[in-house]
């Protein structure tokens, strides 16, 4: 989970382009597709990144 964390909120990227990297470079479990649907699914945004 900190994998995931670290691309949303460290690697000063899109919400989109941390979500694809997050696909392609962690394997994804229950607890990860938890934070990918959040995310995915939210429409007021993630504070703290950009959308």
């Amino acid at each position: 989970m900190a994998k995931a964390y670290r691309q949303v909120y460290q690697c000063g990227t899109s919400v989109e382009n941390a979500l694809l990297r997050i696909k392609e470079t962690i394997t994804v479990g229950p607890e990860i597709q938890c934070i990918i649907d959040f995310l995915e699914q939210s429409t007021k945004g993630v504070i703290g990144t950009t959308m």
